[in-house]
């Protein structure tokens, strides 16, 4: 399964990233479900690092989006000062508006929802899980920035390669699996990959994108050395 993420280099406030997170048939499912869920709707969706596309093989695709379901199902909207909240609003009308587009464009062309899909009062959206989501839609092609778990299918992993790396985006990049996790994740077209973990590296690892997700990039010593001036003194 894979979940690819929005990853921001310097110049993130103009990119855009559609992330994706692959799932392998010997993933964790359990944990490739709730990661899939709360990178989704982190922030009601809207981080740069909110998961867009999930792909879960075929084999176990069923288990994977019961999983799916029962976990985004619990997730509770409401205004921030609620403790119990876990989804807040979407910032403006606009945003709200293309959210429902994406999910009415994903609908009328054959996929299933199978959670939320509404617009509620107070400018938020419904927690939503979708799957069948295909190339031609909306929401694998751009940016949703919402709470919705976009879920598609595949047979084979080459399958799920190609279409995580249909992009001209590529900020991050998940790979939930176990025996070949790492040769797919070598293979995708991401400036941060995760395996059976968030994108994002540690310590003074650098914070990049590839493709128009970013030039450049910031964070460790490389990073910092594009923000100085290269100076030769004889």
């Amino acid at each position: 399964m894979s979940l690819q993420h929005r990853y921001p280099s310097i110049d993130k406030d103009i990119a855009k990233e559609v992330n994706s997170l692959p799932t392998i048939p010997d993933a964790n499912l359990d944990a490739a479900a709730q990661f899939a869920v709360a990178s989704s709707f982190e922030n009601s969706g809207q981080m740069c690092t909110s998961t867009e596309r999930v792909y879960v093989q075929s084999k176990v695709a069923p288990e994977f989006i019961a999983k799916v379901k029962a976990i985004a199902s619990r997730y509770k909207i409401g205004p921030w000062h609620d403790e119990n909240t876990y989804l807040g609003p979407i910032t403006n009308e606009r945003q709200l508006s293309k959210i429902d587009l994406h999910v009415k464009d994903a609908l009328s062309k054959g996929a299933n929802l199978l959670l939320g899909g509404r617009i509620l009062d107070g400018r938020y959206y419904e927690p939503t899980v979708i799957t069948g989501m295909k190339p031609d839609m909306q929401m694998e092609s751009n940016e949703t920035f919402g709470p919705i778990v976009a879920i598609s299918e595949f047979e084979s992993i080459e399958e799920a390669i190609s279409r995580t790396n249909n992009s001209i985006y590529g900020l991050g990049a998940v790979v939930f699996g176990q025996t070949n996790a790492r040769a797919v994740a070598n293979q995708l077209e991401a400036g941060m990959i995760g395996i059976n973990k968030g994108p994002g590296g540690t310590g003074d690892s650098p914070w990049v994108g590839a493709k128009q997700s970013g030039y450049g990039f910031h964070g460790s010593q490389e990073g910092h050395r594009l923000f100085a001036q290269v100076t030769v003194v004889e």
